[in-house]
């Protein structure tokens, strides 16, 4: 399982992806422990969903509940 820490810093650099996509709308890219991500227009909406997913998992490990959809 991975630790809260980790997954705010994945949290942060996917929201910053998210973020930078909006602006310039160019292909952004994430990388961790040696493996890379390029969002681009074509699956950005994959990035929303990790982002989503990361938030889901955050909310568990500080005890919330999550009352948002489920999208599959």
């Amino acid at each position: 399982m991975t630790d809260l820490v980790t997954l705010q810093a994945r949290l942060l650099a996917a929201e910053n992806a998210y973020h930078d996509y909006m602006i310039t709308g160019s292909a952004q890219s994430i990388s961790e422990s040696g493996r890379s991500v390029t969002y681009t227009t074509a699956n950005i909406s994959e990035l929303r969903r990790y982002i989503n997913q990361l938030k889901d998992e955050i909310s568990l490990m500080n005890g919330e509940t999550n009352n948002r959809p489920l999208y599959l």
